[in-house]
């Protein structure tokens, strides 16, 4: 019997203990709670200042006749004051200069979900004469 007591009173001081030892694991205070999610107010505007660039690839270009003016007979009168050969010849008194320039540009867009935009773009380009 003796054997018995002893045997029941090591289980119930090992059972205390196992019990006091998962009281000891639990947070004593509560962790806060997390941040509410940021939403983002939805502006359906935006105007950005941009700068744009021109930049050709050869320095002059050439001039084509394409053909329409007005007719004089069977001939345009281009042709007849001697400017033109024809729809796609060259106009030998006709030259130009092409040059590099920065543009600066408003852009408005006005979107109409969070993913899609009307966009509306002014730029002025120099014009050197």
């Amino acid at each position: 019997m003796r054997t018995f007591v002893r045997g029941a009173f090591a289980a119930f001081a090992m059972g205390t203990a196992a019990v006091s030892a998962h009281a000891a694991d639990l947070p004593s205070i509560k962790a806060p709670p997390p941040p509410p999610p940021v939403i983002e107010p939805f502006h359906p505007f935006q105007v950005r200042l941009k700068v744009g660039g021109v930049v050709p690839t050869d320095g002059s270009a050439t001039i084509y006749d394409r053909g329409t003016g007005t007719w004089l007979g069977n001939q345009t009168v281009l042709q007849a004051v001697g400017y033109s050969l024809g729809a796609g010849s060259v106009f030998p008194v006709a030259s130009t200069n092409i040059s590099s320039s920065v543009i600066p540009m408003i852009d408005v867009d006005y979107y109409i979900t969070k993913n899609w935009a009307i966009e509306a773009i002014c730029c002025v380009s120099p014009a050197i004469t």
